[in-house]
C-alpha cells in the first residue's frame, strides 16, 4: 500500500512540474507578443504634407462641411476649427489624427463632390501692376468643378490701392478711387477671354470660396507680383 502511495505521489510531482513548465513557456510567449506590440514602432508620418495655405482653408472646410465634419459657416473657417474637423475625419478613415493634410487625408477630401452652394468660388484671372501700390485685378465668380477648374458665370474688375481704405461700390472707377473698388463688367470688356458657361483652368492658389477672403488673396498676390522691396 505504501509503495502505491509513493508511486502516485511521484507521478503527481512530475505532472505538476510539467504543468509549471508549460505555464512558464506560455507566459513567456504571451509576454513576448505583448512586448512586441508595445515596442512596435509607430508608422512614420507621411513626408508629403500639404499646408492649409496651399490647399486653401476654405476648400478644406467646404469638403469637410459636405461630409458633415465642419458645422460652421465657411466664413468662420480658421486653422483651429478646420484642424479639429480634420482630426475627426482622420479618425473615421483610420489615419493618425494629426490634423495635418497628409497624402491620404487631402487626397480623400479633394475627391469630395461639393453641392452647388459649396462650389461657389471666386478666382483671380490676372493682376496688372500699375505701380508699387496699385493694380488692376480681373476676377470671376463661378462654380468649382474640381481642384483647378471653374465654371464661369460672372466677371468683375477691381482696383486695388494699398494706400487707401477698402470699399466696394457699383461704380468700377469709384471716384475717388478706394483700396478695393470693384464692379461686375461685361465679358467683352477689359480683354477677357472667358464668357458665362466656359470652364477655365486656374492655379488652385488663385481660387477662394469666400468673397470676404478675396481681399486677402488679392493682397498676397499683389505683394508677390507687384510690390518691390
Amino acid at each position: 500500500m505504501s509503495k502505491y502511495v509513493r508511486s502516485n505521489y511521484g507521478n503527481s510531482d512530475v505532472t505538476n512540474v510539467l504543468l509549471k513548465i508549460i505555464f512558464i513557456i506560455t507566459f513567456l510567449q504571451l509576454s513576448n507578443i505583448a512586448c512586441s506590440k508595445i515596442n512596435k514602432p509607430l508608422p512614420p508620418l507621411p513626408t508629403n504634407i500639404t499646408t492649409y495655405k496651399a490647399a486653401d482653408i476654405y476648400k478644406v472646410a467646404a469638403s469637410l462641411a459636405e461630409l458633415g465634419y465642419f458645422s460652421y459657416s465657411l466664413r468662420q473657417a480658421d486653422i483651429e476649427s478646420v484642424k479639429a474637423a480634420v482630426k475627426l475625419f482622420q479618425q473615421d478613415i483610420k489615419v493618425e489624427p494629426t490634423g495635418l493634410l497628409d497624402d491620404i487625408t487631402w487626397g480623400k477630401l479633394q475627391k469630395v463632390k461639393l453641392s452647388k452652394n459649396r462650389r461657389a468660388v471666386f478666382v483671380i484671372d490676372k493682376i496688372e501692376c500699375k505701380s508699387s501700390d496699385e493694380a488692376f485685378v480681373l476676377f470671376y465668380r463661378g462654380e468649382l468643378e474640381n481642384n483647378d477648374k471653374v465654371n464661369i458665370n460672372k466677371r468683375y474688375a477691381l482696383w486695388y490701392d494699398t494706400k487707401r481704405k477698402g470699399i466696394n461700390r457699383k461704380d468700377w472707377w469709384c471716384i475717388p478711387k478706394k483700396r478695393f473698388c470693384s464692379s461686375e463688367i461685361n465679358f467683352t470688356d477689359w480683354r477677357g477671354k472667358l464668357k458665362p458657361g466656359d470652364i477655365g483652368t486656374f492655379n488652385s492658389t488663385m481660387i477662394t470660396n469666400s468673397r470676404s477672403n478675396l481681399e486677402s488673396l488679392v493682397a498676397t498676390t499683389f505683394k508677390s507680383s507687384c510690390k518691390k522691396d
